[in-house]
């Protein structure tokens, strides 16, 4: 009598099905922990943008301010607050976020609408805070290094600064 031997023991098919959950087990974590990563980056690269982009406006005679009521092309002595904003319902946020930015504006974390704030002293680089949130997760600094670590949980959009003493200011249309 001939035994048939053209398949796999059940012993090694258990086998390669414990390897190959062993594998799996050390490699979807990575993988999640690799998205978690872009998407982190990605947020950092859209405030630095946000950033940059104000810091050129700014220098073209762009951003007007409105201090006590006067309006006026910011200066080397202005000190304001830019607020963007990619829900259209926000008025002058959603003028300024066009004006900066084109494309991009999502959060990375369900394509929520963003919101932020770029606070300025003086003129040129000297950029105090920026900040941006999700109403999930926010990403900023105050005058220090942005970076991964610097994302973090917020409960909403109330942690954007306010502008008590600084005067508010816009891009032109």
């Amino acid at each position: 009598m001939r035994l048939n031997k053209k398949g796999f023991t059940l012993i090694e098919l258990l086998a390669v099905i414990v390897i190959m959950g062993i594998l799996m087990a050390v490699a979807i974590p990575a993988v999640m922990n690799y998205i978690e990563n872009s998407k982190k980056d990605t947020y950092i690269d859209t405030l630095k943008q946000y950033s940059s982009a104000l810091i050129t406006l700014r220098a073209s005679g762009d951003v007007v301010c409105n201090n006590s009521g006067v309006i006026t092309t910011a200066t080397e002595n202005d000190n304001g607050i830019v607020y963007i904003s990619t829900n259209e319902d926000d008025g002058q946020a959603y003028k300024n976020y066009l004006a900066l930015m084109k494309s991009g504006g999502k959060s990375p974390w369900g394509n929520r609408d963003l919101k932020g704030s770029i606070n300025f002293y003086g003129y040129g680089k000297n950029l105090t805070s920026v900040y941006i949130t999700d109403g999930k997760k926010k990403v900023g600094t105050n005058a220090g290094s942005i970076g991964r670590s610097s994302i973090m949980s917020t409960a909403g959009y109330a942690t954007i600064n306010t502008g008590t003493s600084s005067g508010v200011c816009y891009i032109k249309d």
